[in-house]
């Protein structure tokens, strides 16, 4: 099943009367919007078509706004169970061309996003004209299906042929065949070729007449032809020997004869190849293929040989006898490599301790120092005074208390006068209170005399106690006490730093002897003599490369040496093969029966080349008499009978035999003449006796033939014009009973709506006067009979092009694998009420495969909608 673009919102920023929209358009399949002319539908129906088959054309975009203006919508729904946002903003040009519209388009599908072309791909193809021409159709255009129908023609029904136009075309030759029935018949048909027998009728009547003596004469002709035919039989086989002798005289005078005799007697004292030799030339190219591989082997051996050489002249002295030990192995020098990293590791880390360390050190030194310094400092400026910890702490506790005091009082505080003035004033508040409590007591209010007294002592305290803080303080005293205690605690922690250092210092060198050893051991495991392990500590693994290295390069000298020795071996083998070798000793050894052995590559190359040449030297001799052969056969022409006389004659005997010929061929010639005359002359007297019977049998052949043209004519004829008839009936029943699914399925949809039996594919409407004719390619079959399309009314060929169309978005929907969106501009306004109502159950029925989207500015459609259940939607 194709699974269905649902749209769910469309949002229109700038599209012309669209401009501004926003709609939410219900769940329900078939959707209704209802606003008055020039409202914006078809506005917005663009905007949804161009969103999903985009990008248009510039003459499209003028039609929404002018040029330079800013067009943008977008569009929510769903694809299947992908939810999909849809955007597309773009500028309107300057010119309203044909050319296609650049846009801004982005479309997200589920999570994934897709450029336009992908899609296009997703939507099954096509593009915003093919979307318009088939799903968003307009009122003025539902009428007009002239380009829906070429799936539905009388051609595609009957598979590219019209086999009404055939009969037609059958019917029309039985007609030239035959010929009128009044008037001058057509030439070359069955009544004119009857005219012409009946003249050749009438030519025979005139020409019956005797026979002469033609007998006689035809006799003496007769005789007279065989004697010169024997003659020249005899002339032509005289000629034949003649010409052979002369051939061959001619063969000898050019010396070709004794040339060939050479060349056979040269090729004959040559030995002849042997069958093993041919073989080993025949199979050259694999020999020297062999011999190739050898010589690289060797090569490849001495290089392997020089670099093992190389590598292990590289070796220091002391390690030179690892080289010839156990072999180490790639996994062992990786082993020693990777405890050598560590243990650099180890090295580094722990010299970064050490440095941290000195560094913690001179810190601590630092502190210390500068604590001393202070501390006597301290002691040298107030020796007397309280620690230096219960100074800062006053100072912190002073700076407390004066933040109660009044703006005045705090910067009087600052200086000495400021702090006798603030002194002064607590004296005075205190002997004022004090003067209160005695006027008190002797008045004799003792309660608050009391009272008084308490707050007297309370201010007396406070008074004390400030006087105390006060004294001896100063900023520098304090400051100094807090610089002091700052740097004694700085030392105390560079201290407590010292020791982690410390710490951390044992623990890398502790590692650092862990790391050591365990490079000692795996170079070690390696079989390196302890001695070496030490003499060579820090370049061990360096040198263990360089044997390791030196090593490889021995393996690979010996595994290029015995590749080389089996390649040898191989280069043997093919020799051996058959005897080869045999055929390759020396010229005194060539035909012995040993077998000889091959030494290396340049002795196969030798001996090889051996027997190229002798062969080669054979089939040259071989081929120069082949060639002498053959120039004395050109010579020849070829010529049997020559060959016998050059393989049997001499020059003289030749000469004598030409002479003897020449003579009989020259009676033959003499006697021949004659009887030619003789030929002549009876030829001539017959000629001047011949007889009008002769003319008759011409005219007679002549009346054959036109009899029996007459025949082909009836015959052809009258079978065109019987497969006329059966090819029209035929094709008429296969019209009306078998039409494609695509009629079928419109047929049923719009006898829904109207009563109409059967819809058909008019035969004669894509050939001819009617091809151009809008609408007259199918026929609908009703109550008062079968009428062409292009005769209907404007609301019956509404109602039959909407049920094509559609059929046939049904049909695409499954080739494309989505159901698309279909946009119906008042597609209903041609129709009756009765048809109407019928027409929307219709809509109704299609919605639930594909979101139907009508535009209507008529309230009694959407009256009609809304009783089928559809969703109205009223434009803004």
């Amino acid at each position: 099943m194709s699974e269905s673009l649902q749209v769910r919102r469309l949002v229109t920023d700038y599209w012309g009367r669209a401009s501004g929209f926003d709609l939410a358009l219900p769940h329900e399949s078939m959707v209704v919007l209802f606003g008055p002319n020039e409202s914006g539908k078809t506005s917005a129906a663009a905007a949804l078509a161009w969103l999903i088959a985009g990008p248009g054309t510039h003459e499209l975009q003028h039609r929404f706004g002018a040029a330079g203006d800013r067009l943008a919508a977008r569009m929510e729904g769903q694809l299947g169970i992908d939810a999909v946002q849809f955007r597309v903003t773009m500028q309107v040009p300057s010119a309203a061309s044909r050319r296609v519209a650049a846009e801004s388009f982005s479309a997200v599908v589920g999570s994934a996003r897709l450029e336009r072309a992908q899609l296009n791909a997703r939507l099954g193809g096509g593009d915003l004209d093919s979307y318009r021409h088939l799903y968003w159709v307009e009122a003025l255009d539902v009428a007009d299906g002239s380009g829906l129908q070429e799936t539905v023609s009388i051609r595609a029904v009957f598979g590219g042929v019209n086999p009404f136009t055939k009969a037609d075309e059958l019917e029309r030759r039985a007609g030239d065949v035959l010929g009128r029935r009044k008037g001058r018949a057509a030439r070359g048909s069955a009544r004119e070729l009857l005219d012409r027998v009946r003249s050749c009728e009438a030519r025979l009547a005139e020409l019956a007449r005797t026979k002469s003596r033609w007998a006689s004469i035809d006799g003496d002709l007769d005789i007279a032809r065989r004697d010169q035919q024997e003659l020249q039989k005899q002339l032509q086989g005289q000629q034949t020997s003649l010409h052979s002798a002369r051939l061959a005289l001619e063969a000898f005078q050019k010396g070709l004869v004794a040339s060939l005799a050479d060349k056979q007697a040269e090729l004959a004292d040559m030995p002849v190849p042997s069958a093993a030799e041919r073989e080993l030339l025949g199979r050259a190219t694999e020999f020297q293929a062999a011999i190739g591989a050898l010589q690289t082997a060797n090569s490849d051996a001495e290089t392997a040989y020089r670099q093992s050489e190389s590598a292990r002249s590289a070796v220091h002295g002391d390690w030179v006898a690892l080289v010839d030990g156990p072999p180490l192995g790639e996994a062992g020098v990786d082993s020693a490599k990777l405890s050598e990293g560590r243990l650099l590791d180890a090295a580094g880390e722990l010299r970064t301790a050490k440095a941290n360390l000195s560094d913690r050190k001179a810190r601590l030194q630092h502190w210390s120092t500068e604590a001393e310094k202070q501390r006597s400092q301290w002691n040298r400026r107030y020796p007397r005074s309280r620690s230096p910890e219960r100074i800062a702490r006053l100072g912190e506790a002073r700076s407390g208390h004066d933040a109660g005091w009044d703006i005045q009082g705090r910067t009087a505080d600052r200086t000495m006068l400021g702090r006798l003035v603030g002194t002064g004033t607590r004296l005075a508040g205190a002997g004022c209170v004090a003067a209160v409590t005695v006027l008190l007591a002797l008045r004799g209010d003792w309660r608050t005399a009391v009272i008084a007294a308490v707050g007297t002592g309370a201010t007396l305290l406070s008074l004390l106690r400030a006087w105390r803080s006060r004294s001896g303080l100063d900023e520098e005293r304090v400051r100094l006490a807090q610089r002091l205690i700052d740097t004694e605690e700085k030392r105390h922690a560079a201290h407590s730093r010292l020791a982690d250092a410390d710490a951390d210092a044992q623990a890398k060198r502790s590692l650092f002897e862990d790391r050591s050893a365990e490079y000692r051991d795996s170079i070690s495991a390696l079989g390196v003599p302890t001695r070496l392990i030490a003499q060579f500590e820090p370049d061990a693994v360096q040198h263990l490369k360089l044997v390791r290295a030196a090593q490889s390069g021995a393996d690979d000298a010996a595994a290029a040496a015995l590749t080389s020795a089996r390649r040898l071996k191989t280069l043997r083998r093919l020799f051996a093969d058959g005897h080869c070798e045999s055929t390759l000793a020396s010229e005194e050894q060539a035909h012995s029966s040993g077998v000889f052995r091959v030494e290396d590559a340049t002795d196969a190359e030798r001996r090889l080349d051996a027997v190229a040449e002798r062969v080669d030297r054979y089939d040259g001799a071989a081929e120069a008499s082949r060639r002498a052969a053959d120039e004395l056969q050109r010579a020849i022409r070829y010529d049997e009978i020559a060959m016998r006389h050059v393989c049997e004659e001499n020059p003289s005997s030749l000469g004598a035999l030409v002479g003897e010929l020449e003579g009989e061929c020259q009676a033959l010639e003499d006697e021949l003449a004659n009887k030619s005359e003789t030929v002549t002359d009876l030829m001539g007297e017959r000629k001047s006796l011949e007889s009008p019977d002769i003319h008759s049998a011409g005219v007679n052949l002549q009346r054959s033939e036109l009899r029996a043209r007459i025949e082909d004519s009836v015959m052809e004829g009258i079978s065109s014009r019987l497969a006329a008839r059966l090819l029209h009936n035929a094709a008429e029943d296969h019209r009306r009973t078998r039409q494609p699914a695509l009629l079928e399925r419109t047929g049923a949809l719009a006898a829904e709506v109207a009563d109409w039996a059967n819809v058909t594919v008019d035969p004669f409407a894509s050939d001819g006067a009617q091809a151009s004719v809008r609408n007259a390619s199918l026929l609908v079959e009703g109550p008062h009979g079968e009428h062409s399309a292009g005769r209907l009314s404007f609301g019956s060929q509404s109602l039959l092009y909407l049920a094509l169309r559609l059929a046939t978005i049904e049909q695409q929907s499954m080739a494309r694998g989505v159901r698309l969106p279909v946009i119906l501009d008042d597609v209903l306004v041609g129709l009756d009420d009765d048809r109407a109502e019928r027409c929307i159950g219709v809509l109704r029925d299609f919605s639930e495969q594909h979101q139907t989207i009508l535009l209507t500015c008529h309230r009694n459609t959407v009256e009609r909608a809304e009783a089928a259940g559809a969703a109205v939607l009223t434009m803004p």
